[in-house]
């Protein structure tokens, strides 16, 4: 109950909070997060391969929590893998950064796609796997005041990958 309370108020607080835009080491801060995600996972076989090449203007603090939401969650829905392998990448559009975030578990039908990113909504029980169904409603709520997009492909059994992309120059709204 006290991580759904504190989920809760996390996406609460996304409406509240300024962004405050600088340039990110995209690379170091997946390498971080992963080091302490790992930490966390340690009786795990987790392999986190970051292949990110581009960084990002963005609000460091929020975008740490999209960058530590969607591993997570890669970790979560691999649990019944004799091995995890998530990827992280980045490409370079004309007008944005893409990354994106690859694992091989246990994947969605896609027609679901777009409930996977809307608060309390779960495309697996609870005693399949925990959560509170929040987490990726953060990641949007984050990703949209940087007027990016985030969206998910994904098939039954082979894994899932998130996609995010935040534009390239960003506007310095006070509004957001």
């Amino acid at each position: 109950m006290d991580l759904l309370i504190n989920d809760l108020l996390q996406f609460s607080r996304m409406g509240r909070h300024k962004i405050n835009l600088v340039k990110v080491d995209t690379k170091a801060l997946v390498d971080s997060l992963s080091k302490g995600l790992l930490q966390q996972n340690k009786n795990r076989k987790i392999e986190i391969q970051n292949m990110v090449k581009h960084d990002i203007m963005a609000d460091g603090i929020l975008i740490s929590q999209v960058m530590k939401n969607i591993p997570a969650n890669a970790i979560k829905f691999t649990r019944n893998e004799p091995q995890a392998i998530i990827t992280v990448r980045s490409e370079e559009t004309d007008n944005n950064i893409v990354l994106s975030v690859r694992d091989n578990g246990v994947g969605f039908d896609q027609k679901y796609e777009a409930k996977i990113f809307e608060v309390f909504q779960r495309l697996h029980t609870p005693d399949k796997f925990e959560g509170t169904g929040v987490g990726m409603a953060i990641v949007k709520k984050i990703v949209e005041k940087h007027d990016g997009k985030v969206w998910a492909k994904g098939e039954e059994g082979t894994g899932t990958t998130f996609y995010f992309s935040l534009p390239k120059i960003q506007s310095t709204r006070e509004d957001k």
